[in-house]
């Protein structure tokens, strides 16, 4: 009976001194751990830290916006940082030198793959935009939240994916001296659209969006579901597509999702669609308000789907004698 009681309170001293063992040794994962997510993370005031929280091999991989912060060369991300974070907390980022590598850039296949622009007002310079993603690296996905911005172009990813979540408002136009002349909002392959997203495109030469350079794979302009989105095109075309003789683009309108658009001229300046989708209850509407080409508003080589409910409405004032939709 004693020999009982005896391994009993063996039993307990043991399990006793197990369980603070594994306790400690949980504490000290756990303040690794938020050792290691503070070490992630860093905030900066000048664009030298900038710099260095880009550059270096230094387990960064989100940086903080404490001040407004003017890009005055171009930085190169270290190829360590598979995922980078850059959020601007409400800051300014001014871009101040032209050229692929006037920018924050991806230059390395074996790089950076996701790179996350969020809460960040933009003023442009550069038009390979304020990230650019150097034309022989492919697979990366540029997403943008709650972000501002006003200059020649946003997104240089022709290999590559935009995603836009948030309230997104854009102007494609000149605004400060000696900057690139304006062209696209976008180059990529693929374009995701979700939130409110406001976009005015004032380029005399370029279209809003060019697809297909990169000739991959199929391009495709996607709206969420209960996305509100506005684009007024103001001289050109919304759409420039390479190679749309293989590979159209494809565009898709989310459940209860709204996309409104004002031209002068037909969508495709170059190519054409391919497939449309509109999902239940979503509200497209193309407004061609002048007569300044007879080319078709939309081109269409595959189907168009319009679901129940939806609505998908081409509007031409009464000076347009173009042709409102054709197949190619």
């Amino acid at each position: 009976m004693k020999k009982t009681i005896f391994l009993g309170i063996l039993g307990i001293a043991l399990f006793t001194s197990f369980n603070n063992g594994h306790s400690v040794h949980a504490q000290e994962n756990s303040n690794n751990n938020q050792q290691e997510i503070l070490a992630a993370t860093v905030t900066v005031s000048t664009y030298e830290e900038l710099r260095n929280a880009l550059s270096n091999d230094n387990g960064v991989t989100t940086v903080i916006l404490a001040n407004d912060i003017t890009l005055e060369r171009g930085i190169k991300i270290h190829p360590a940082k598979k995922e980078l974070t850059i959020n601007g907390q409400s800051h300014t980022l001014t871009e101040a030198t032209n050229g692929s590598h006037g920018t924050i850039y991806v230059e390395n296949n074996n790089g950076t793959k996701t790179i996350n622009l969020n809460n960040l007002s933009i003023l442009g310079k550069n038009y390979y935009g304020p990230v650019n993603i150097d034309d022989n690296v492919y697979g990366v996905t540029l997403n943008y939240s709650n972000i501002t911005y006003s200059g020649p172009q946003l997104v240089h990813n022709i290999h590559g994916y935009a995603t836009f979540s948030g309230t997104t408002k854009a102007e494609i136009k000149q605004v400060m001296t000696n900057s690139d002349t304006p062209q696209e909002f976008a180059e990529a392959l693929g374009i995701t659209i979700k939130g409110s997203f406001n976009l005015d495109h004032q380029s005399i030469s370029d279209s809003a969006f060019w697809f297909g350079l990169g000739n991959d794979h199929i391009p495709y302009f996607s709206i969420e579901d209960n996305a509100d989105v506005f684009i007024n095109v103001a001289n050109n075309t919304l759409f420039y597509v390479d190679n749309s003789s293989t590979k159209p683009l494809d565009i898709s309108v989310g459940q209860s999702g709204k996309f409104n658009v004002t031209t002068i001229r037909e969508l495709f300046r170059l190519g054409n669609a391919g497939n449309l989708i509109f999902q239940n209850n979503s509200k497209t509407q193309i407004n061609r308000s002048t007569n300044t080409t007879n080319a078709p508003t939309l081109k269409v080589s595959g189907t168009i789907k319009v679901n129940k409910g939806a609505i998908f409405d081409i509007n031409h004032a009464p000076e347009t004698t173009a042709n409102k939709i054709v197949g190619s």
